[in-house]
């Protein structure tokens, strides 16, 4: 805002800031405070005017109106002066009253009295007008002050009527240069903010017609040349939010670029600039996939750090900023020294911000977002309970109405939905959809998260249908994610988990009715998701065994042995991607030993089988005892041992490994226990 004081300074004649100073009454809401203005000579008793700081219920301009009038009745002669000498006081003392107004602005910010230069601003500009003197920067004045006012009492007609007097300020120009690139500029920024608030390309197309004519009107050696293509890139960032045209995002990322080289080192906002850039290459990264955006983010935002040393204002902001873009990397490439190097710099980050900091919310979410991949990386609960401490601590600091509140429940949601998975507790799926449900209601459609959150919903309300079967939410489901996915661009990276979630959810459909055009669906979306992400990709593990699960339906359905082939080969390959240390290998080895003991089941090949067994019995081994679908591993493998027991007659007594013993009696079926005590020739006095 330094900028519009100092240009506002100009306008009124001002020649510099002016400095706080103590006076006798700091509260200038107070009902006896006054102003008094010395106006020069020219009144009977004195060139003093005092004005009423108490104008709550008093029209600006009226009160201006009055101040003259008092004025000219003060007045020695009144009749002595022409027209247009009365006109010129009448200017001299508007110009007066409204720079000393100013001043005291800038001492005491005390915004009623904006409401008072505003209206001086006004008459000068219509005293000018009948003077026929240069109304340049009158208007310009006039534009930067309404947007000031915008500020700090967010009424929306200030922008209206600040755009309306920028627009003609440029089209009555001035020969100074300097001053009409300034102009230009600040008339950028309104239409940019115009754009903020109301979308609507037009607004950000003017922005940067404004601001691009600012920059090539600016006479050489200009100070501010960086500050205005930040503005700029700042546009085209906007725009492409809205186009997601790669040629915006490179303009973009251009005008950083440029004035990141303009702003030397050991100045205050290089690391912010930097840091800037980092994010827009990031940015690039999330919407294109191209491997080398992600490594360029990693570098401006190390630079950023390395620049912000010490106690800067900005470090907080730069470490988050490595964080995130480390984790975006880590969920590409799945390298483990990328989360843990991510996750220190957002610890930090956290721990840096004060209490009441703006962004803390933000690093304590993307903080818990890290957790949770650690999560499903290792498997441990102490994670994901971080990862919900952290989220619901940004969700509690953030106030109702913050655009970014939708964002921080999702992430809630999202860890909910995960211990959900993990413990199978009904709170948590319930706690999973009301936080994804908020999220929907608070990003509503054109919200760029409106997608992401569509899409979370969807995933949450299909987890409940699988655990309690209300078709109600696998209908709610298909609904939210058919919508994310119509909403997010085809070429956006993250476009295969919702193209999984989609087919899952009507997989999960066909299951339930049996009809097959929901089969056609499930595998129509889950293939696509498949073909669309590079082997490299962290989820293409996860994206083949879904498929996999899928032609295993077709299979159980139609009987087709190319189908079951099919789904080993998509399974196994999933096993072979995902190390054992994964959260989910143990549901994907049980996957893929269910699709062996089909083909068992056809074909009667032992070998089959073996496979079945050796999938269930290392899936049992990795996966830890408190998990919800122990049981169900075991029972498989149960199964599958006793089948292979019935045709041999040879099955070895595993049951007294100690590996299986503490499950032995609760989990495995009765006829399977007798089966294998009665083929070890072992009685037990346990329980059937």
């Amino acid at each position: 805002m330094s900028g519009f004081h100092g240009y506002v300074n100009s306008a009124l004649g001002l020649r510099q800031r002016t400095k706080k100073r103590r006076t006798r009454s700091t509260d200038l809401s107070n009902s006896d405070q006054t102003l008094v203005i010395d106006l020069g000579q020219g009144s009977k008793r004195g060139s003093l005017v005092t004005i009423p700081l108490n104008i709550e219920l008093m029209n600006a301009e009226d009160l201006v109106d009055i101040l003259l009038d008092e004025w000219i009745g003060n007045s020695e002669e009144p009749a002595q002066f022409s027209e247009t000498a009365l006109l010129e006081r009448k200017l001299d003392a508007v110009r007066a009253i409204g720079s000393q107004l100013f001043k005291l602005y800038r001492s005491q910010d005390y915004i009623q009295l904006l409401d008072l230069i505003i209206a001086c601003e006004k008459h000068y500009l219509a005293l000018s007008e009948q003077l026929g003197l240069p109304t340049f920067l009158r208007l310009q004045a006039l534009s930067c002050l309404l947007y000031l006012r915008l500020t700090k009492l967010g009424q929306f007609l200030d922008i209206e009527e600040a755009i309306k007097y920028g627009v003609q300020a440029v089209r009555v120009g001035t020969r100074d240069t300097a001053q009409l690139a300034q102009c230009l500029a600040v008339l950028g920024v309104l239409w940019k903010t115009r754009f903020n608030r109301l979308g609507d390309l037009a607004n950000i197309d003017n922005a940067i017609q404004c601001l691009r004519k600012a920059i090539e009107t600016a006479p050489e050696g200009q100070l501010d040349k960086a500050g205005r293509l930040i503005d700029l890139g700042d546009s085209w960032h906007g725009r492409f939010q809205c186009s997601r045209e790669l040629t915006d995002i490179d303009h973009a990322i251009d005008c950083h670029s440029h004035a990141v080289e303009l702003t030397y080192d050991g100045h205050s906002n290089k690391p912010g600039r930097v840091c800037n850039l980092g994010v827009l290459c990031l940015g690039r990264f999330r919407h294109f996939g191209q491997l080398e955006d992600i490594d360029r983010a990693i570098e401006y935002h190390s630079q950023a750090v390395q620049l912000a040393r010490g106690a800067h204002p900005e470090k907080p902001g730069c470490l988050s900023g490595l964080g995130i873009a480390l984790g975006c990397r880590f969920e590409r490439l799945g390298q483990p020294i990328d989360l843990d190097h991510a996750m220190d710099c957002l610890s930090q980050a956290v721990q840096l911000a004060h209490e009441g900091h703006p962004a803390k919310p933000g690093y304590l979410g993307n903080l818990g977002n890290l957790w949770r991949s650690r999560f499903e990386l290792l498997g441990q609960i102490s994670d994901i309970e971080r990862a919900i401490e952290c989220h619901s601590q940004a969700v509690r600091l953030t106030r109702d109405g913050d655009p970014k509140k939708s964002g921080l429940l999702h992430n809630l949601g999202n860890s909910r939905l995960f211990r959900f998975l993990r413990l199978g507790q009904l709170a948590d799926i319930d706690g999973a959809v009301t936080c994804h449900s908020q999220a929907v209601q608070l990003a509503l459609e054109g919200h760029p998260e409106h997608p992401m959150c569509l899409g979370s919903l969807g995933a949450s309300l299909k987890h409940r249908f699988a655990r309690f079967g209300d078709l109600a939410d696998l209908e709610h489901a298909l609904e939210c994610l058919s919508q994310a996915v119509q909403l997010i661009p085809t070429n956006h990276p993250d476009i295969p988990g919702y193209l999984m979630n989609l087919g899952g959810a009507w997989m999960s459909r066909f299951e339930r009715m049996g009809e097959l055009p929901d089969l056609d669906n499930g595998l129509k979306y889950q293939s696509q998701a498949v073909q669309l992400t590079s082997d490299e990709h962290i989820s293409k593990p996860e994206l083949l065994s879904s498929l996999g699960s899928s032609f295993i339906h077709r299979f159980q359905r139609f009987g087709e042995l190319t189908d079951i082939d099919h789904a080993l080969s998509l399974l196994s390959q999933s096993v072979r991607l995902t190390p054992n240390s994964h959260l989910r290998t143990p549901d994907r080895l049980v996957t893929l030993g269910n699709a062996w003991l089909l083909r068992f089941e056809r074909l009667g090949e032992l070998a089959d089988i073996d496979l079945a067994i050796d999938s269930f019995d290392k899936a049992f081994r990795l996966i830890p005892d408190d998990h919800a679908d122990k049981p169900r591993c075991l029972n498989c493998l149960g199964n599958a041992r006793l089948r292979r027991f019935e045709l041999l007659r040879n099955l070895p007594d595993h049951c007294s490994n100690s590996r299986y013993y503490p499950w032995y009696y609760y989990v495995v079926p009765v006829r399977v226990r007798q089966v294998l005590r009665a083929s070890s020739g072992k009685t037990s006095n346990g329980p059937d």
